[in-house]
């Protein structure tokens, strides 16, 4: 009986991508706020409660970020963790990818208040937010991975 090795992993792949995905994402934000120059403000005030839930659905996005990058992916960050390393690299590329969705999320709330009709003054804190938290999920490899991406 003729057992199956895994394909090698292709390490040096994985870190460009995630590399590229990152800087893709972050640029993102920036056109954001390029495009939000040109908006705008509404002659209708914003109702506060929308201002409010805007709010606290972008804290709870920024929340679910930090939970996933210093408690999720921490643990794959871990050396000589002991599941395969294809496994561990599609483990931290699914838990980064979330982070970057949530992150993004952060600015696109900011995004909307702008669109609704809030000044420049109140969606900046969103941008900046969001810039800050995807600078905490800048991609890395497992210590123990580093050498082979040499």
């Amino acid at each position: 009986m003729k057992t199956s090795n895994p394909p090698p992993v292709n390490v040096q792949a994985h870190s460009r991508f995630m590399k590229l995905l990152f800087f893709v994402m972050v640029s993102s934000v920036g056109l954001y706020a390029v495009v939000l120059k040109f908006v705008g403000q509404s002659p209708t005030p914003l109702p506060d409660g929308v201002r409010t839930g805007t709010k606290v659905c972008a804290l709870a996005s920024a929340l679910l970020v930090l939970f996933v990058r210093f408690v999720k992916i921490a643990a794959v960050l871990v050396p000589d963790m002991p599941i395969p390393a294809a496994e561990r690299l599609a483990k931290l590329r699914t838990y980064f990818i979330v982070c970057y969705v949530f992150s993004e999320s952060v600015a696109l709330y900011g995004f909307v208040l702008r669109f609704l009709g809030s000044n420049i003054q109140e969606v900046v804190p969103f941008f900046v937010g969001s810039l800050f938290i995807y600078a905490l999920c800048y991609p890395r490899l497992p210590s123990d991975m580093e050498e082979d991406e040499r």
